[in-house]
């Protein structure tokens, strides 16, 4: 059965896209990645990707579905540190050939748990400041972004073959354009990242990729926003089908989701640490405020906002 996503307002997807994402509220979890920026691809450090794992992943995935997850999040090509191919200009020349054999050991192994991933194509890393490791750039791709020249390229060389490929899997609920770019554009996110690039180029970069989404897959396209007052400022009007904020605060955010929009909309990110609050409450607080979900950060986070215990979401879940 194709199952249609609940929006923040009741709202499903539009017809014509679908969505192996559960019809009814469901709980996703943030995988988010076994070794950032090494899952996908190849690079000078020799890092096996996902595919040279599948033993490892297989077995979280098998206690993911135990406990009732139907959809896992996972970062493919991060910081660009791995599985692109860069040219003298900085601008995507080529997809590593090794990015689709490991994506698709990931789907498959989705497929066979009975869930389905939410692909987050790059993180908001991809625009800080590079720095190189031991031969491998970090991030510095801020320019990619901000030129229509950068973002042809990046869409067309990188993303649209994995859209191509990957775009009638039924182990795909999502694909996710960036996560939390909001951190680097001019004027936003407090400086943290510095003003990388502009609103005006991050909201271009969406909507383009948003269109090759649609071309090319049978998915819905989504940004993970880093909070809900970005999602209003910058994603409620773009041509994406699912409005995705994170909650770090509690029910105290999440209290307010009712009204960002009338589109589709989950939680990507709820913080599972105890100084957040109780689990159950902000999951009872999403779902009473209209939300298709809410995806636990993290599996694998090693970070203080992760604690996510499956025995817990599996209580809630038999509960409910």
């Amino acid at each position: 059965m194709l199952l249609m996503l609940l929006g923040c307002s009741g709202g499903g997807l539009d017809d014509d896209v679908v969505s192996g994402l559960p019809e009814d509220f469901h709980v996703g979890v943030n995988y988010p990645w076994r070794s950032y920026g090494n899952d996908f691809g190849d690079n000078a450090w020799g890092t096996g990707g996902a595919a040279d794992h599948t033993e490892a992943i297989a077995a979280d995935f098998a206690a993911i579905s135990a406990a009732g997850v139907e959809v896992v999040r996972w970062f493919v090509l991060t910081d660009g540190r791995s599985g692109i191919v860069f040219g003298a200009d900085g601008l995507p020349v080529a997809l590593d050939e090794a990015v689709l054999e490991d994506l698709d050991a990931v789907i498959s192994l989705a497929e066979a748990h009975g869930l389905v991933l939410v692909l987050s194509l790059l993180d908001f890393w991809w625009l800080a400041p590079a720095t190189v490791v031991d031969r491998v750039q970090l991030g510095g791709h801020a320019g990619v972004i901000d030129s229509a020249a950068g973002r042809t390229a990046l869409i067309e060389v990188v993303f649209r073959p994995l859209l191509v490929e990957f775009g009638e899997r039924a182990g795909v609920g999502a694909w996710e354009v960036i996560n939390e770019p909001e951190w680097a554009i001019d004027g936003m996110g407090d400086g943290w990242l510095g003003d990388s690039v502009s609103a005006a180029s991050m909201v271009a970069l969406v909507d383009e990729a948003a269109a090759a989404i649609h071309a090319e897959t049978i998915h819905p396209a989504t940004v993970g926003s880093a909070s809900i007052a970005d999602a209003r400022a910058l994603w409620v009007t773009s041509d994406l089908d699912l409005i995705q904020v994170h909650s770090y605060d509690g029910a105290a955010q999440i209290t307010d989701a009712g009204t960002i929009s009338a589109a589709a909309c989950v939680v990507g990110e709820l913080g599972t640490a105890s100084v957040y609050g109780a689990l159950a409450d902000n999951l009872d607080a999403i779902e009473a405020q209209g939300y298709g979900g809410a995806w636990l950060w993290s599996l694998h986070g090693a970070d203080a906002a992760s604690a996510l215990d499956l025995a817990a979401v599996a209580d809630w879940l038999d509960g409910r």
